[in-house]
């Protein structure tokens, strides 16, 4: 029978157990200031689901905005979507939102839009610019699904860089976690 230390059957346990622990930690439900029961249920469908949104698109090589045929159409606002903390997942009472863009995209079929994806200011710089791609690529790709030209839809991520509020609560976060609209003619 060989004989064994402790170390060399306890330590390798303990090394097997913290990696174990350390997977679980991936699992946590993200927090939200919305109820569980306010976001699509089907991981299959397409709003919030990486396998779409992930090289899903591509812009056109210049933005809307920096061609100089197009100018901003002024005097129509629409309001902000709004999603939950760490989240780029459509909730359903926001989806009317971007059903009254769609509206009226479909009645101005000369209009172009560009989705602004923004965030709070919590989480590093270059986490939030993903994360605010990954909003306006969600409302894009909702846009796309209500019959919108997808040649007419672009995206862009400010990350926290354009805060609607500039406090450092979590009012002021609910606010800026946003999806804005830019109609370009």
């Amino acid at each position: 029978m060989i004989k064994m230390r402790w170390n060399q059957i306890v330590l390798p346990c303990l090394m097997m157990l913290a990696v174990l622990a350390t997977g679980c930690l991936g699992d946590k439900d993200i927090e939200t200031d919305l109820p569980d029961d306010e976001y699509l249920g089907d991981p299959g469908l397409v709003l919030g689901s990486d396998d779409v949104l992930d090289g899903e698109y591509a812009m056109s090589g210049s933005s809307f905005a920096d061609d100089p045929t197009l100018t901003e159409v002024q005097g129509v606002e629409f309001s902000a979507v709004l999603f939950g903390y760490d989240s780029f997942q459509l909730a359903p009472r926001e989806m009317a939102k971007v059903d009254e863009v769609a509206a009226y995209m479909n009645q101005d079929r000369g209009t172009k839009l560009i989705v602004q994806g923004h965030c709070d200011e919590r989480g590093s710089r270059e986490y939030n610019l993903a994360l605010g791609d990954r909003r306006a690529l969600t409302v894009r790709t909702y846009l796309i699904n209500l019959g919108i030209d997808a040649m007419r839809v672009q995206t862009q991520s400010y990350g926290e860089e354009m805060p609607l509020d500039p406090g450092h609560n979590e009012a002021a976060w609910r606010l800026n976690r946003r999806a804005e609209f830019k109609l370009f003619r």
